[in-house]
């Protein structure tokens, strides 16, 4: 008996059924990797990895169903920086720099020189008739002659006077009349001293020693003045407030 049309219609349909099952079940079957033969294909998947400041990327092949998952993870990772700074400032000293001396030509008509060292003013004035020809007058700081023990030096320093003839040079350390010094000092040099203790002197050069001139001292303008007739080093001083004051006692 014939088949009909019908029968083989249904018989067709259930071997190409069947045929695909039996395919679909052998692509189940088959493992995935890394490397897998696909029609004739080489399927690769890389995997990239990366260290120092760059991410690390690492790629997994999955396979779920019918088509493989990747996965990626991302790590990211810093150096660690460290910066260590040390400073180190040493102080200089100061330096310590002496006045420059100034010089001035002073005739018979007389003159003053006003000049300023160490804060401490200081004023000569020459009468007329002093000097019979002209002379150059010199004024400078010295710190070769320190004070004796108990006295201060106001201003931190001595000062000398010097006078020469401009003719030849010749130096003139006396005269027959006297010239005028005036020290004018600030609250703050003799702070710690005994306002009515200052006092001037002058540098003996035969004995080494300071030898206090008689003194006129104006408290209220801060200033002492002497009459001088001859030259060397001058200085100011005073003596310190703690030095005890005996109490002058009347019957």
């Amino acid at each position: 008996m014939k088949p009909s049309t019908f029968a083989v219609s249904v018989r067709s349909t259930l071997f190409l059924l069947t045929f695909g099952l039996i395919a679909v079940l052998s692509y189940w079957n088959t493992p995935w990797s890394a490397s897998a033969a696909h029609q004739g294909q080489t399927i690769t998947i890389p995997t990239a990895t990366a260290t120092g400041t760059q991410p690390t990327a690492t790629a997994t092949a999955t396979t779920t169903g019918t088509q493989p998952t990747a996965t990626a993870t991302a790590t990211r990772t810093q150096p660690a920086a460290t910066s260590t700074a040390t400073a180190t400032s040493t102080a200089l000293p100061t330096p310590t720099m002496t006045p420059m001396p100034i010089s001035v030509i002073i005739d018979s008509g007389g003159g003053s020189i006003n000049t300023v060292f160490q804060g401490v003013s200081i004023n000569l004035n020459f009468p007329p008739g002093l000097f019979t020809q002209p002379v150059i007058v010199t004024v400078g700081m010295t710190t070769t002659n320190r004070p004796g023990a108990g006295t201060v030096l106001i201003g931190n320093g001595a000062f000398f006077i010097e006078v020469r003839l401009q003719s030849n040079g010749q130096p003139l350390t006396t005269f027959a009349s006297s010239f005028t010094l005036m020290v004018s000092y600030t609250n703050g040099q003799i702070s710690g001293l005994y306002r009515r203790s200052l006092y001037l002197s002058y540098w003996d050069e035969t004995t080494g020693n300071w030898i206090p001139i008689p003194t006129l001292s104006n408290e209220f303008a801060n200033q002492l003045s002497a009459s001088l007739n001859h030259l060397t080093a001058f200085a100011a001083f005073g003596l310190p407030e703690t030095y005890l004051l005996l109490p002058i006692i009347h019957r």
